[in-house]
């Protein structure tokens, strides 16, 4: 009888010990996560030793800031089921505390901020998330740039939008920039922007990644470089792992050029990034050939005998902007190539002359899914190990919303 209860007390306690050695364990873990401020990221883990984890648990209890509720589990299992208990309450808590709720409207400057660069020269943005506030919730990144409307506002909306509908918006950090123009009042712009502000001179600068009119100069393919740089700290977002820079119309060819030049990737390996082109008006070719519009198969390319300026920048390598001529023509065409780019288009975005009425976008195509159809065909000719592809949405025009919200467009931007 006497070994029986000896033996039942050994079992009470080795049964205490590891309930203990649990809890202990579990809060050395979420204390390296930072959900406890002040244990100095210590984490508990059992030594294989008794007497070394009598040790252990002594000096963990007696240490850690956050396990200080949990302390004195000694004085009986009673005590240390319902301590447990509490600090598991404390622990849930304090997750959903930490959670983030994303901002969603579109409409006015709800979800508007501002993000300081490098040089202190600041620019708007829309975003859900907060991109200076730690947040482990995100996992991707969707980064939409507005066209030539000025509308940052309604193209972060449409991608709102779509992550609701693709049940992907607690999860996605989605940030849209706006590169503002001189002496133009857009539908997001209340009155002039701010004197800290960057501007271009025209749209036609800041889509081509020209530099700013003020601030020094500062390239919009630059700006785009820090935000990329932001999205890819792993002390604010752990646990994102993909990136999407896209952009229709104006944005489209922003992104079709800064797709080719930016240097941010290079420096984020552990990333995935993916380039959306969304109805681009035109597009930045590598080499002199441009396609012959007359073959209906679209197979034909040769160099035009023309006094156009077809091949000078931003449709050609000749002549490229200082961001660009810092990348250098034959890194632009390896860093093409090996990105993944897909080509989003509009079935009924086919009336002529496109969104460029310019002799260097008319050797391009006719129209806006005339030329990305044509591009597509020129990077599988001349590149046909690259790695982009071409997605048409059936029946939608020139139109960011209807590609954005099309599942089409849910696909391409949440896998």
């Amino acid at each position: 009888m006497r070994e029986e209860k000896a033996l039942a007390r050994a079992t009470t306690q080795t049964r205490r010990r590891d309930l203990i050695e649990a809890a202990l364990v579990g809060i050395g873990g979420l204390a390296a996560s930072g959900i406890f401020p002040g244990t100095s990221g210590q984490v508990y883990a059992a030594a294989a030793d008794p007497s070394a984890r009598r040790a252990q648990r002594r000096q963990f209890v007696g240490t850690a800031t956050a396990a200080q509720r949990c302390a004195r589990f000694h004085e009986g299992w009673l005590q240390a089921i319902v301590r447990t208990l509490v600090c598991v309450v404390a622990i849930l808590v304090s997750t959903v505390a930490t959670a983030q709720t994303p901002c969603t409207s579109g409409a006015g400057t709800t979800c508007r901020d501002r993000i300081t660069l490098e040089n202190g020269w600041r620019i708007p943005y829309w975003r859900n998330y907060a991109i200076t506030t730690a947040n482990s919730q995100v996992v991707r990144a969707v980064i939409v740039v507005h066209g030539s409307a000025h509308d940052p506002n309604e193209y972060f909306g449409h991608i709102v939008a779509s992550a609701q509908s693709a049940g992907k918006l607690t999860s996605t950090l989605i940030i849209a920039p706006y590169f503002q123009v001189a002496g133009e009042v857009g539908k997001t712009n209340a009155g002039t922007p701010a004197p800290n502000e960057l501007v271009w001179k025209s749209n036609h600068l800041w889509r081509h990644g020209d530099p700013s009119l003020n601030g020094g100069g500062v390239s919009s393919f630059a700006v785009m470089d820090q935000i990329v740089n932001r999205v890819a700290d792993r002390g604010l977002f752990p646990n994102l792992t993909r990136i999407v820079v896209t952009g229709h119309s104006a944005g489209g060819i922003f992104m079709n050029r800064y797709a080719s030049g930016s240097r941010a990737q290079t420096s984020h390996t552990t990333h995935l990034f993916h380039y959306i082109i969304g109805n681009s008006a035109s597009y930045l070719y590598l080499d002199s050939v441009r396609p012959v519009l007359s073959d209906p198969d679209m197979t034909k390319f040769s160099i035009p005998n023309t006094s156009c300026a077809y091949d000078k920048y931003p449709y050609g390598l000749g002549s490229l902007n200082p961001y660009m001529s810092a990348v250098g023509s034959s890194t632009i065409r390896s860093q093409y190539r090996s990105r993944r780019v897909t080509y989003f288009l509009g079935g009924a975005d086919t009336e002529p002359p496109g969104g460029d009425s310019s002799c260097k976008a008319a050797f391009q195509g006719h129209n806006t899914l005339e030329q990305g159809s044509w591009f597509f065909r020129y990077i599988q000719t001349f590149m046909p190990t690259s790695t982009h592809d071409k997605v048409v949405v059936p029946g939608v025009g020139h139109d960011g919303g209807g590609m954005y919200r099309s599942s089409q467009g849910q696909s391409l931007l949440f896998q």
